[in-house]
């Protein structure tokens, strides 16, 4: 959602939702602009923004992973009502979308993902460490991990009532059916996670205060310890919250086998 502020209160905002459209893989770069540009280029709504007369749906931060034919887009739903005559921010909540692959390899592209309902992700959690603890969750964006093991993993953010804003991660080991938030999270003030596997342990790099940090997990996110000293290809330490050239700040993580 974009907005503009005026007197601590939302106004001018407009609706938004995740949408999606297939790719081949093997399409280079020209291919895939030529593809956009047809007139016959359509976009399928995974999760659309409810709306009604004296309120608006947003949906934020669409989180992606895939684990074999199912496709798992989550991302933050919220509904800002309009009272008076100002735009009242809503509440976030999580919502997650499976998508199936029917057919892979034949028949029409507009068809072979059937996708589900959004389903509230919060239904679904497990985690008695963390109840009453928080006030809301945030997707973090981008994309989540699948793991060597098969386990699903999603970065998170949680706000707390004195609204202080952790990094944790979610994750499913039973294919999506029922989710687990991580027992530890990040200090206070630690946000927009990024994760990766990496030598068995989970990295998560998270954006602070004119600064990055780099934290690992060998236990599933119950223990996070800052990482001291260097990661070979991470480099975090920005000198600078406005990243002007020369200096370098992490924004996704890729990890290869050369």
């Amino acid at each position: 959602m974009n907005a503009k502020y005026q007197c601590g209160q939302l106004s001018r905002p407009f609706s938004s939702g995740v949408v999606a459209r297939y790719i081949d893989s093997v399409w280079n770069w020209s291919t895939v602009v030529g593809e956009v540009k047809k007139d016959t280029w359509r976009a399928h709504a995974v999760v659309c923004a409810a709306e009604g007369e004296e309120s608006l749906g947003v949906v934020l931060r669409p989180t992606t992973i895939t684990k074999g034919h199912r496709v798992f887009p989550l991302a933050g739903g919220s509904v800002v009502p309009y009272e008076g005559v100002c735009w009242r921010e809503g509440g976030l909540e999580l919502k997650l979308v499976v998508g199936d692959v029917a057919n892979p390899t034949g028949g029409k592209r507009s068809g072979r993902i059937k996708w589900g309902d959004p389903k509230p992700l919060p239904k679904r959690i497990s985690s008695a460490s963390h109840e009453g603890e928080w006030t809301g969750f945030f997707a973090s964006g981008g994309s989540g991990i699948l793991m060597e093991d098969g386990t699903i993993v999603f970065p998170l953010m949680a706000v707390d009532e004195a609204e202080d804003v952790c990094s944790m991660i979610i994750y499913s080991k039973e294919n999506g059916s029922t989710w687990a938030l991580s027992k530890g999270v990040s200090p206070a003030n630690s946000g927009a996670p990024r994760v990766t596997e990496w030598k068995e342990s989970l990295l998560m790099i998270v954006d602070c205060e004119n600064d990055q940090a780099v934290y690992e997990s060998r236990d599933m996110g119950t223990t996070w310890t800052e990482a001291i000293g260097k990661l070979p290809g991470v480099w975090v330490k920005s000198q600078s919250e406005d990243y002007p050239d020369g200096v370098w700040h992490v924004d996704a993580l890729i990890t290869a086998t050369i």
